[in-house]
């Protein structure tokens, strides 16, 4: 086990199921879910980029090199750290909420028509900050490299349902159903980098603050900010953009 790293997660469960009345039945489901993912993204231990930090310490510094090792090479910053360096100077922290529930009524109006009432929804949050100290080379290029992410995800649906059945003389059988349905879903991930962070590769989002170095494209497909301190190398496509005096952009600006 690596110190200081764990995964905490609490749950809880409700359900009702209950007959107002002769004619209404009423059945309520609810969970939900908060967890705190500490070093350990993914919750699992394969390594890799979606590993626990037990695993991508030891895969990237299994033992701690010595001063004759480092004077037959040419040291750097990755050769020196260590086992430690990544445990002590690395934080990962992932929180996840996530809350459902659905509802469904029935009523069973007289012996011909009966309604139905059927709503439900999911909303999640996750929020996820990393920090690389001046000790790991990711944070030595930077002065210190920071990155907060931000995913929140919901739906909901609401569903009214009419139905009329009836026999006659057991010869014929009406049938007939109307109802109305309405769903609604909402997505949204931010990314922030901080004036001393530097991110390589494609960015695609909703929201982005950046007030240090990206180099490749941004897709921002709601709000994007410069801060002044902000050096874009890549194209950038947005909705909407806020830059502030100062910011450098070597590439092409073009509206969603």
């Amino acid at each position: 086990m690596t110190r200081g790293t764990g995964l905490k997660q609490g749950d809880f469960r409700q359900n009702l199921d209950a007959n107002i009345s002769d004619k209404v039945k009423l059945t309520v489901t609810l969970n939900g879910s908060l967890k705190e993912n500490h070093m350990m993204a993914g919750g699992n231990t394969t390594g890799g980029a979606t590993g626990a930090i037990s695993n991508v310490a030891l895969y990237s510094a299994p033992y701690v090199r010595s001063e004759e090792e480092l004077a037959l090479t040419t040291p750097n910053l990755a050769d020196r750290a260590t086992v430690w360096t990544w445990v002590d100077d690395f934080e990962d922290l992932t929180k996840e909420n996530s809350f459902r529930g659905s509802l469904d009524l029935s009523w069973k109006i007289n012996n011909f028509l009966s309604y139905n009432l059927r709503s439900g929804g999911n909303i999640s949050n996750e929020d996820r900050s990393r920090w690389y100290n001046i000790t790991l080379y990711d944070g030595a290029m930077q002065n210190g490299y920071l990155t907060q992410a931000q995913m929140n995800r919901s739906n909901y649906s609401l569903e009214n349902i009419l139905q009329f059945n009836h026999a006659i003389k057991n010869l014929v059988d009406i049938n007939a159903t109307a109802g109305i349905t309405y769903d609604a879903y909402s997505s949204l991930n931010s990314l922030t980098v901080g004036n001393t962070g530097k991110i390589e590769g494609k960015i695609n989002c909703q929201i982005a603050d950046i007030a240090g170095r990206v180099k490749d494209d941004l897709h921002v497909h709601e709000l994007l900010t410069l801060r002044a301190s902000s050096n874009i190398s890549g194209n950038i496509f947005y909705k909407e953009i806020d830059i502030e005096k100062g910011a450098k952009v070597t590439g092409q600006l073009s509206m969603l």
